[in-house]
C-alpha cells in the first residue's frame, strides 16, 4: 500500500487549524466588516493559508481591491513560491514591501522568458515586467494604494519557519513524500512462506529510505520478508 504521507500531515494539521471557520467577536459593530469578510470568502482563503503554511512553512495573503463594478476589498492566496516580504533592518522588523510575481512563457515552446512583477509599499502599488534575466523591461507603473499598508501579508507557521513535515522530510534525505505501510497482519506472514512471493518484496516491502509504520512485531516480520527475497 502506497500513502502520500506528507499528504496526509497537511490534511490533519490544517484541517485542525481551520476546520471551522474563524468567528469574530468585538464590543464594537461588526456588520460592516463581516459583510466584506463574507464578500471576500476569508474562509477560503483561511483554509488555503493554512494548508500552504504546512507545505512551505509560510504563507501569503493579498488584499487587493476588487475589479467589480462595485469594488470592494478581497484577498488572495499567493503561492509562497512566488512572493516574498521586505522588512526593516531595524528590531522593530517592519514590513518594508511586498513583492509577488508570475512567469511570461512563449506561447509555442513554454520556456521562461520573463516575469510580471508586483509590489506593494504602504504609500504605492508598482507594477513592471522584467526579462528572463531579471533587468526591468518597459514602464514602471506606479498607483497609490489606498489601504496605507503593504499588502501581501507573510504568516510564518512557526518561528522556525518550517512545514509540518519538514523535518521528517530532512530526516529521510528527502525521501518521505511516499510513505510504505507493510502487511498489518503480522500474524499471517508468519504462517506463510515467504519466499513464494517476490512480488510482495516489489510492491509492499522495498523498504531502504522508506519510514515504517509498524510494530516491533511488523519491523522483525519485514525484517524476516526482506532477508528472504533479498536474492530475488
Amino acid at each position: 500500500i502506497v500513502a502520500n504521507f506528507a499528504k496526509y500531515i497537511t490534511d490533519i494539521a490544517s484541517g485542525y487549524q481551520m476546520g471551522e471557520p474563524v468567528s469574530y467577536q468585538s464590543e464594537e459593530d461588526l456588520t460592516d466588516l463581516l459583510y466584506y469578510f463574507n464578500k471576500a470568502q476569508v474562509d477560503v482563503q483561511d483554509t488555503d493559508n493554512a494548508e500552504d503554511q504546512s507545505i512551505y512553512g509560510v504563507a501569503y495573503e493579498l488584499v487587493f481591491m476588487s475589479s467589480d463594478e462595485e469594488s470592494v476589498p478581497k484577498t488572495a492566496s499567493i503561492l509562497p513560491e512566488q512572493a516574498f516580504v521586505i522588512y526593516s533592518d531595524t528590531v522593530e522588523f517592519k514590513p518594508v514591501a511586498g513583492i509577488y510575481y508570475t512567469e511570461i512563457r512563449d506561447v509555442q515552446t513554454q520556456d521562461i522568458i520573463g516575469f510580471n512583477v508586483y509590489a506593494s509599499t504602504a504609500t504605492d502599488y508598482i507594477l513592471f515586467k522584467t526579462t528572463k534575466d531579471y533587468g526591468v523591461d518597459g514602464d514602471v507603473i506606479t498607483q497609490t494604494n489606498p489601504f496605507k499598508m503593504v499588502t501581501l501579508i507573510e504568516i510564518y507557521n512557526n518561528k522556525h519557519m518550517q512545514g509540518d513535515f519538514e523535518q521528517l522530510y530532512e530526516a529521510l534525505e528527502g525521501r518521505p513524500v511516499v510513505i510504505r505501510y507493510a502487511f498489518p497482519f503480522t500474524r499471517l506472514l508468519d504462517l506463510l512462506d515467504l519466499t513464494v512471493f517476490p512480488l510482495l518484496d516489489f510492491v509492499l516491502l522495498r523498504t531502504t529510505g522508506f519510514l515504517y509504520m509498524g510494530t516491533s512485531s511488523l519491523t522483525a516480520t519485514t525484517a524476516r520478508f526482506v532477508n528472504n527475497t533479498s536474492a530475488l
